[in-house]
């Protein structure tokens, strides 16, 4: 289903429809050819990957940013946001765990976290949520870097128009060869 025929027929029984990994200039596309504005559009985002110009883009529209990743992942096997120096010492500072601190600064910079957790305690310590001092706010946004942990490659299309259609299909089909994610590509 594609967002301008889900939007077509209005029939109330959806009240608000969103978007994911859509860029400055997808959104401006979609805009372009639809008189509804999505509600959301969901991104990865944490102060290792902080994307303002797309944050002031969607809050310049009326569009909520739903932060996914917000503490990195480890898909990849490298460290994840919330396992930075930094960010440790920070939650420390402040009585928090890096997690909630993460939480606290998403919230903070006006985007929704998408969390996830399975244990009680983390689903507890989610909600553990702040304000932070203008200080430790500067700080963790210091750790910009660029770094994305969720990567197009899996998906064999160039989501976030970074490395092109056929660069994006060839690397799909290199790490789905062993997998069924390279019969998609062939």
């Amino acid at each position: 289903m594609t967002f301008t025929s889900s939007t077509s027929s209005q029939t109330g029984k959806v009240r608000a429809i969103g978007v994911s990994n859509f860029t400055v200039r997808r959104l401006e596309e979609l805009l372009a050819q639809v008189a509804v504005i999505p509600a959301v559009n969901q991104v990865e985002a944490h102060p290792y990957l902080q994307q303002p110009d797309l944050l002031r883009f969607c809050q310049s529209k009326g569009i909520v940013v739903g932060a996914y990743s917000p503490l990195g992942n480890n898909q990849t096997g490298e460290p994840r946001t919330v396992d930075d120096p930094l960010v440790h010492a920070v939650a420390a500072e402040l009585g928090m765990d890096p997690g909630p601190l993460l939480a606290s600064w998403a919230v903070q910079r006006g985007t929704v976290v998408l969390s996830k957790s399975v244990t009680r305690a983390r689903i507890q310590a989610n909600f553990r949520v702040r304000r932070l001092p203008d200080d430790a706010y500067a700080r963790l946004t210091s750790l910009e870097r660029q770094k994305r942990f969720n990567f197009p490659v899996f998906w064999g299309y160039d989501t976030f128009e970074e490395v092109g259609e056929e660069a994006v299909r060839k690397a799909a089909l290199d790490a789905g060869r062993s997998t069924r994610l390279g019969l998609l590509f062939r």
